[in-house]
């Protein structure tokens, strides 16, 4: 190569590894900028940054839509939010929003009509549309058992209401609620079955099993179409996990205001007393452990008491059963069983289908006593004189029956009497009316005497009923066996009264 050529490729070489040096910013060896340099390479960068600016200027004032899609932690909902496009952005494209969705792991319960009216309500306001759940899943429903819900009105204690102005009869409070054979006691709400659920990834969740109602219907309940029913009569008793229906009641203390009037179907266990002016009535049988100051006692099996009935004259006590007491004291009693009384009868009227029995020491003081099957005591009647009556082998009921005829015929007859006066003085055309009332009249009359002969047949139940004194009969003392009549004109001992019946009297028989 001439060396004139040799020259011109150096200087290119050169000059070329100059520009492109200059173009990085590093100086030649040996060389260093000059001013005019440094102010060409700060306009240039200046002039890069501002050509930046722009551009990020540019694509921040255009962006695309796009859809964010949040599963809560239960996975029971997906909820979505809808950004609008910027600028010259893309809008929302409902494709793009599936595949989203689907990427996610949504499966179920996804609202497809929804998500496409929030991402046209988006593309088209330019609003976003947050917090919209898109997907839903279905919860699980327990499986519920058998329940059993006790009537609302059997856990209220009961009131007693009087009308207003009227004082409230405290005595008539009870905090025992009775019940009548077939009365509802409970609801039943019957099993339900447990049904399982879905999450929105289209997992299956499980149900669960609320536990088991611990309330049982107890004894004398039955079920009933899904009511449990009283299966008696009886006191409603709700207990621990129970509930049942009892035939006894028990007062654990006195029959007083606590308590009020004892009302109940079935047998009543009184470990008090019962106390003045409280009345007691019992479908079945009666004990009480202490003192019953009888104001209105009535129980339909026996009666028995640890001390004795006290009736201060106005109390009255009727059994289905018999009697046992220590003592009977101004009281009327009727029993259809024995009346067994270990001291004494005073001043007291007993009625009894059965025997008055009294203890070894017993006495029968004042009063009357109605035996059908007789009367046995140490003493009868008293020194003082009180009148004492004794009326053997005759069903009081039926005495009674006829004595309610007696009396409704005297009425009867009084009133047809005076209707009678009145049509005769009248004259002329009777009165329909008093015609009428007249055949009434007389058609009532012959219904009783019909009704008292068929009683009178079966009145004397019992001609061998007898009266036995062991200790002493004072006199005065009448005694009456099947309506044959005796009064004692002196003092006997140890003997027996009968009736004999082919004398027509009633006789005294010593006792061995």
């Amino acid at each position: 190569m001439p060396r004139s050529d040799q020259h011109a490729y150096e200087n290119l070489i050169r000059e070329s590894e100059q520009v492109l040096r200059g173009a990085q910013g590093v100086p030649l060896p040996g060389q260093s900028r000059g001013a005019e340099t440094e102010a060409l390479a700060g306009a240039a960068a200046s002039a890069g940054r501002q050509e930046l600016a722009a551009l990020e200027a540019e694509q921040a004032q255009s962006a695309d839509g796009y859809a964010e899609v949040r599963i809560s932690d239960d996975r029971m909902s997906a909820r979505a939010a809808f950004v609008p496009p910027v600028g010259d952005g893309k809008p929302i494209n409902f494709r793009e929003v599936q595949e989203l969705v689907i990427a996610k792991g949504l499966r179920f319960g996804i609202d497809w009509d929804l998500v496409r009216s929030a991402i046209a309500a988006c593309n088209t306001t330019r609003v976003s549309q947050r917090d919209i759940e898109v997907a839903r899943g279905r919860k699980p429903v327990d499986e519920l058992p058998s329940s059993i819900a006790i009537e609302e009105s059997l856990l209220k204690k009961g009131e007693a209401k009087a009308p207003a102005g009227a004082a409230v009869d405290f005595k008539a409070i009870s905090p025992f609620v009775m019940v009548k054979k077939g009365d509802a006691l409970a609801r039943v709400t019957p099993r339900t079955e447990g049904v399982s659920g879905i999450d929105v990834t289209g997992a299956v969740v499980a149900y669960g099993k609320a536990p088991g109602d611990s309330l049982k219907p107890g004894k004398n309940t039955a079920v009933e179409a899904g009511v449990v029913v009283a299966a008696c009569d009886g006191r409603f008793v709700p207990g621990e996990g129970s509930f049942w229906v009892s035939e006894v009641l028990e007062i654990p203390a006195d029959v007083d205001f606590s308590t009020g009037h004892i009302d109940f179907p079935g047998d009543v266990i009184v470990k008090g007393a019962i106390k003045q002016g409280f009345k007691v009535k019992a479908g079945g049988a009666l004990f009480c452990a202490r003192l019953i100051d009888a104001t209105e006692v009535v129980c339909g099996g026996d009666l028995e008491t640890g001390q004795g009935i006290l009736g201060r004259m106005h109390g009255a006590v009727k059994v289905g059963g018999a009697v046992r007491a220590k003592f009977i004291e101004n009281c009327y009693v009727e029993a259809r069983g024995d009346v067994t009384v270990s001291t004494g009868c005073l001043n007291s009227v007993i009625c009894t289908l059965g025997k008055v029995i009294t203890g070894p020491r017993g006495v029968i003081i004042g009063g009357k006593i109605t035996a059908q099957k007789g009367v046995s005591t140490n003493q009868l009647g008293s020194t003082a004189g009180a009148k004492t009556e004794v009326h053997c082998g005759t069903d009081y009921a039926v005495q009674q029956k006829l004595t309610w005829i007696r009396d409704q015929n005297i009425a009867l007859a009084t009133k047809l009497k005076q209707v009678e006066t009145t049509l005769a003085s009248a004259g002329g055309r009777p009165d329909e009316k008093l015609v009428a009332l007249q055949g009434k009249l007389k058609t009532a009359i012959r219904t009783l005497n019909d009704s008292a002969r068929s009683l009178v047949a079966s009145l004397h139940k019992d001609e061998s009923a007898a009266v036995e004194v062991r200790g002493e009969a004072h006199p005065g003392v009448y005694i009456e066996i099947c309506h044959v009549p005796l009064v004692l004109s002196g003092s006997t001992s140890r003997v027996r009264f009968r009736l004999d019946k082919a004398l027509g009297i009633v006789t005294p028989d010593r006792l061995a």
